[in-house]
């Protein structure tokens, strides 16, 4: 897997991945994410609660996760430290795969 992203303008980014299992390609998406300034999702991430919250996390971010009970599937969601960020579980559904996070800018709406 070679993962690279290059903006070269300012603002917010997003980076989604549809990963098919992270644990064992957990080392490069470390080193790739915590290289640059972007919001992550990553799916398909084949996680269960056997895999702690510190064993996927990367540093100067906030880790977001909602996992399948079946096989397959499951979301991670890693966020930069610095950006203002909440969990909408109100905005979740219980048949959508789905992570709802509300961000907050200085001198913006919030958006989600």
């Amino acid at each position: 897997m070679h993962l690279m992203f290059c903006f070269t303008k300012k603002g917010f980014h997003v980076v989604h991945i549809n990963i098919h299992y992270l644990y064992p390609k957990l080392d490069e998406i470390k080193l790739r994410l915590s290289n640059n300034n972007t919001f992550d999702c990553v799916c398909e991430t084949f996680l269960d609660s056997t895999f702690c919250d510190s064993e996927i996390s990367i540093n100067d971010n906030i880790t977001f996760r909602k996992d399948r009970l079946t096989n397959g599937g499951g979301l991670v969601v890693y966020v930069k430290n610095r950006l203002n960020c909440v969990l909408r579980l109100d905005l979740e559904y219980e048949n959508i795969e789905s992570i709802w996070l509300e961000f907050k800018c200085p001198s913006a709406r919030p958006f989600y």
